[in-house]
Order: C-alpha cells, then structure tokens, then sequence
C-alpha cells in the first residue's frame, strides 16, 4: 500500500469547531466547542495494482534469459542443417532482443502506473496531480462533490484496489480519474464523511479515516 503523508509538501491541517453536549451528573447537559483537527494525505497508488505487469515482467525475463539456450537445444537436437550457425546466432539474439524490450517496457508501465499520479486530501480539498517531470493538477472542493463512483475489476476486488472517479456540482463527467488505488471504498466512505460535515454540518467523527 502506499498512501505515504509527505509532511513537508502537504498543507496544513484544517481546524473545524463543533458544538458537543457534556452530560452532568446531575442529569444536565452542558454544551462545549470542541476543535477537531483534519490532517492532510496523500493517496498514491499502490503496487499491488500493477501486479499483472509484474507476472508478465516476470515472463519477459524468464524468456530473454532461457529463449537463446532452449533454442540453441532445440536446433542441435533436431539437426537443423539448413540453417546456417549465424543465422541461427543472429535469430536467437533478435528473439532475446525483443523480449528484452518487452521487459524494458513494461517496467516503464510499472513506473507510470505507480509514480504518475497522486491524490492530495485535506479537510476541504482533493487535489489530483499527474505526471513525473511535467505536472498537472485539478483541485476540487469537498463540498462541491456531487458523485464519488468506483470501478473495479474481479481481480480488483480480490485485492482491494481500483479506479475512483470524483465529480465536482459544477460540471458535467468526472474532474478525476485515479486508477490503483488501494482501498478505494474506505476512501469513498471519508470523503462522503467530509461532505456531510462541510455541507450538512454533521458532526465529524475521529473514528472515520482512510489511513
């Protein structure tokens, strides 16, 4: 998982002011402002999202590396006369070429998938910011989401990640799209938390949290 708070780039936290009624012994209530602070994180998806990229890394390698000798075996075992020995030299290294830049790719998706975006959450923000060396943000407030929808695929939900897509009030379709993410329904839950208190004026509660 990883949703690591970054102290140092993440703003501060929001401070929010809630009325609570303390019971008395004598059966009266006395009524308290209590401060509730709302730390800000970061939500970055996480590695087991990508784990078919890994299967087939995996496969790439395994090919590029056994591939030149199986098929070394293979021509000697089955005298193959009508290939010449450098033809053949030459044909085996194009395979394992090929299968090394199928690898090579695939750890670039790997990196994309897991280092190209992040969501930043505060009290009253979610800000979605893309790229590794260009970035690009879109920040929206909480209180102007009017749908927070999901999507995930059968091996999603057997590893508890997916895609979440966030709309603000304002527009038409989805201002954000983060794939990979790790427990996106208990993300779903606090964000919904935060609308009820930021436009309802529900009472927030310590307990709810995504981390």
């Amino acid at each position: 998982m990883t949703n690591e708070a970054n102290e140092s780039s993440l703003p501060e936290e929001d401070v929010g002011q809630y009325t609570v009624d303390f019971p008395l012994a004598d059966g009266r209530a006395i009524a308290q402002d209590v401060k509730h602070e709302v730390a800000p994180f970061e939500v970055a998806p996480c590695f087991k999202a990508s784990a078919h990229h890994f299967m087939l890394l995996g496969a790439f390698i395994s090919l590029m590396v056994m591939g030149k000798q199986l098929l070394f075996q293979v021509y000697v075992s089955a005298n193959m006369t009508s290939i010449p020995p450098n033809i053949m030299v030459l044909l085996t290294n194009g395979i394992v070429y090929i299968f090394a830049f199928m690898a090579i790719l695939k750890l670039i998706t790997i990196f994309r998938k897991t280092y190209g975006h992040r969501l930043v959450v505060t009290g009253h923000h979610v800000e979605f910011i893309q790229g590794i060396a260009d970035k690009k943000s879109t920040k929206i407030n909480i209180s102007h989401i009017r749908a927070i929808d999901i999507e995930q695929t059968a091996p999603d939900r057997l590893i508890d990640v997916g895609t979440i897509r966030i709309a603000a009030s304002s527009t038409e379709g989805y201002e954000i799209e983060a794939a990979g993410i790790n427990h996106p329904e208990r993300l779903r839950d606090y964000l919904k938390h935060r609308i009820g208190v930021l436009q309802y004026g529900e009472k927030p509660d310590p307990d709810v949290s995504y981390l």
